[in-house]
């Protein structure tokens, strides 16, 4: 398999783990009636928000905007490259995870692990945009998650 279309399905699949693997945690939570379920909604769409609005403001250029290479994943946006959303997103769901679902939520940070290589090796990110995604990401998260445990246990 070429290198880039290796690239491109680990990048997929990574993503449509951790979005199956959120909504149906999120599904579940509820349906257990667990109290932190509208957390583990709220605090990963805030931070998904905060993340899109600060990298709008930096407005970072992208490895191939700058090395005038061709990326190895599919991307044509130019700019808002730090920090990563994929990776913040991903770094978001599985920190809030870990305060409802631990397994799952650690499994989700590791594919996230792998996601930001994926990133980097495709030429869409720079190292630090993605380091900075999933510190983001983590911070964020386990703040968000603490916060909604405290106030409903």
């Amino acid at each position: 398999m070429e290198s880039a279309t290796y690239l491109r399905a680990v990048d997929h699949l990574c993503v449509v783990t951790v979005a199956i693997t959120y909504v149906a945690s999120v599904l579940w939570t509820f349906f257990i009636g667990n109290a932190q379920a509208w957390g583990l909604l709220a605090v990963p769409g805030l931070g998904f928000v905060l993340l899109s609005i600060v990298r709008a403001r930096i407005d970072a250029p992208r490895p191939y905007e700058l090395a005038a290479i061709n990326p190895l994943l599919d991307s044509s946006t130019h700019g808002k490259s730090f920090p990563s959303r994929h990776v913040g997103s991903g770094a978001l769901i599985g920190s809030s995870l870990c305060f409802v679902h631990p397994l799952l939520g650690i499994g989700v940070l590791l594919i996230t692990v792998i996601l930001a290589i994926v990133r980097v090796r495709g030429r869409v990110h720079f190292p630090r945009d993605v380091v900075a995604g999933y510190i983001a990401g983590v911070a964020f998260g386990f703040a968000g998650m603490l916060l909604v445990t405290l106030l409903v246990g």
